[in-house]
């Protein structure tokens, strides 16, 4: 696009390079005498006028002391002109009146009052368009001239203009008039250097795009050109960021309807600039510049890919309807590009910074062309992986959600094989994934338990036996933190030897929690598919035995701890009625009803009667909750019994649970 590349670099600084000189008077501008001598002369038709309208309006200008009866009378005449059947009085009076209105809005040094003669302005443009008068638009232009140092003044006629063109949809009042107004806003636009006021002047051009579409066509290059330059400016504010997105994904239907001319280019150029700074990046990291001057480049590079997320954004809805919208060779070099960016920029200590828009651009991009080569998947997930792996950096918030995002919609499109690779890396023990457990955000920590169900829900066998592993190796490590505070000897799971994570208690119990959530979605999974998945150590010896539920000093000093077990326990049980149906104490009168796995889980109701009573023996160090879960679950334990065997009720097993909870 050759605004972009060619016109002065006007998307980089022109639209700032007022900001360091501003200058600009806050008090209205002088009305001169040829004006003034207008002025009395509208005065006298109002005052000639004995209509509701006149009356209203000469209360309004009339130099009352009270503020409050001020606003009040301003009010009054506001209520006046929304009825529809003042028009024919308002017409009557309506340029001498805007024009009294537009003296007493310069006189007025009180905002709020100048706000509210701004708003009877745009009533009055209002009426005058409804009933086919355009002549108000030509009045407010040379109003906006009259008041062109004092932004806060434009700003408040430009809302009046915009009130005015509420109805323009249906009336097209203003056909032969639109395109100097539009040429005259897109100039205001270019002088403007404070964000309310680019705010107002923006949100008034999008609703007359909306309406006069063809004349827009004309100057959205210009348009969205000066946006970009608000958008990618240095530091800018949240404010600023969240409002010219919008803006610019609110011109969706242009960069459809220009994507060759337009659109293609402008993305290309972000992407050939971020690479630029990259290896510009590269080159002072290697000469030991200053810290200052390479993390510019990195501001630069992630408000370009914010810039380039932005208009992929605007574009994302129609990729459905139009899937060739984007050419494939645009998005594999925009892709290959990014990932080459990103990995020159991601030891750098901003790197967070950059992480948000090029998680979110390869998020869309992922998405929208979901068949990639092979060498191509598998930059991209090096290039999670890589991320996963900078545990220590500090991030925005957002960096962390948007890298989330990127790894389910990955998962959302790759084969088995590769989520298993992929599930085996990002839950590595030092992988940052693990650190989302601790931040103070309920969002991002279901954020990271959706993660591990979208895995195991692919109902894959090397996926969900790489994610077992990976979340046992963490709760071994961790439970055997809280051992070492109750010096009590440590616990080896399978062939591992005996670690210890170094997390503190308090973070050490935390991740015990998490884990227990997240191996419910393992442990709710019914039928033979548990047995398949072949875990080792199976889940129900891992709970019910591995994890100390019998331990009572563990019970007592971290009843959270092992309650999360318990509970995580209780849900595999459940999902599999208890296990009672495979259990051998109970006969099976037809063999083939028995499911493969029986011999694998027989013991399993026989274990957990016994683990049932040593919980209730020493129910006085359990936490109340404990104890309430253990009662529950023995009772639907009971009810789950087969009801035509009368001889289960006289178990020995159940005997001596029923008189220890006489005992209690």
């Amino acid at each position: 696009m050759s605004s972009y590349s060619s016109r002065n670099n006007r998307y980089y600084d022109s639209v700032r390079q007022s900001h360091g000189n501003n200058s600009r008077s806050q008090s209205g501008n002088p009305v001169d005498e040829e004006i003034m001598e207008g002025m009395s002369e509208d005065l006298q038709i109002i005052f000639d006028d004995d209509s509701k309208c006149a009356r209203l309006l000469k209360k309004v200008i009339r130099d009352e002391r009270s503020f409050d009866l001020r606003i009040q009378r301003i009010q009054e005449f506001q209520v006046y002109l929304e009825r529809s059947d003042s028009n024919k009085f308002i017409m009557k009076l309506a340029e001498p009146a805007l024009n009294v209105l537009f003296e007493q809005f310069q006189e007025r040094s009180h905002e709020t009052i100048r706000s509210e003669l701004a708003h009877c302005m745009g009533l009055i443009g209002y009426a005058m368009l409804n009933e086919g008068e355009p002549k108000f638009s030509e009045w407010i232009f040379e109003r906006l001239n009259d008041v062109r140092k004092n932004d806060s003044q434009r700003q408040l006629l430009i809302n009046a203009f915009r009130h005015s063109i509420q109805n323009e949809r249906e009336m097209l009042c203003l056909a032969n008039q639109i395109e100097q107004i539009s040429d005259q806003l897109k100039k205001i636009l270019e002088s403007v250097v404070h964000a309310p006021l680019m705010i107002a002047i923006t949100d008034t051009i999008i609703e007359l795009s909306r309406i006069y579409p063809q004349i827009f066509q004309e100057i959205f290059v210009d348009i969205v050109d000066i946006l970009i330059g608000w958008y990618i400016e240095p530091l800018p504010t949240d404010r600023i960021l969240e409002y010219t997105a919008q803006a610019l994904q609110k011109f969706r239907p242009f960069w459809v309807d220009q994507i060759e001319s337009t659109t293609l280019t402008l993305l290309d150029h972000f992407i050939e600039d971020a690479d630029n700074y990259a290896q510009q990046f590269e080159l002072q990291e290697q000469n030991n510049d200053g810290d200052d001057e390479i993390a510019s480049f990195t501001d630069k590079i992630a408000a370009l890919y914010r810039a380039f997320a932005t208009v992929l954004r605007a574009l994302s809805d129609n990729f459905t309807s139009t899937p060739h919208l984007l050419p494939v060779e645009y998005v594999d070099n925009w892709l290959q590009k990014i990932l080459h960016t990103t990995t020159i920029i991601r030891h750098d200590k901003l790197f967070g910074i950059l992480a948000k828009p090029a998680n979110t651009a390869v998020c869309i991009l992922v998405e929208t062309f979901s068949q990639f080569d092979e060498q191509l998947k598998n930059e991209i997930f090096d290039f999670i992986i890589e991320q996963t792996h900078l545990h220590t950096q500090s991030w925005p918030y957002e960096a962390d959600v948007n890298l989330l995002r990127l790894i389910m919609k990955v998962i959302d499109i790759a084969d088995h094989d590769s989520c298993a690779k992929l599930a085996s890396s990002i839950f590595a023990a030092k992988s940052r994934l693990w650190l989302y457990r601790f931040l103070y955000s309920n969002s991002l920590i279901q954020d990271v338990l959706q993660l591990f169900n979208r895995l195991l829900t692919i109902k894959s066998i090397p996926v969900v036996q790489q994610v077992y592993q990976a979340i046992l190796a963490d709760m071994t490590s961790n439970f055997n933190v809280l051992l070492n505070v109750l010096e009590q000897k440590l616990i080896v799971i399978g062939s591992a030897s005996a670690t210890t994570s170094d997390l503190n208690e308090e973070d050490a119990e935390a991740a015990l929690i998490f884990d227990c959530s997240a191996l419910c979605q393992i442990g709710n999974v019914k039928g033979n598919l548990i047995g398949m998945y072949a875990l080792s150590p199976p889940l129900f010896e891992l709970l019910a035995k591995h994890l100390q539920l019998t331990n009572s000093k563990l019970a007592r000093q971290y009843p959270a701890v092992h309650y999360g077990v318990l509970k995580t326990l209780y849900s595999h049980c459940a999902a599999h009625e208890h296990f009672i149906h495979n259990s051998d104490l109970f006969k099976q009168s037809d063999t083939t009803n028995v499911m493969s796995l029986t011999s694998l889980t027989k013991d399993n109701f026989e274990d957990l009667l016994k683990l049932h009573h040593r919980l209730i023996v020493n129910s006085h160090l359990s936490c109340h909750d404990t104890k309430k879960l253990v009662l529950n679950w023995l009772a639907e334990i009971i009810d789950a019994l087969p009801q035509e065997d009368n001889g289960l009720l006289t178990l020995p097993l159940l005997l001596k649970l029923s008189h220890a909870i006489i005992d209690i």
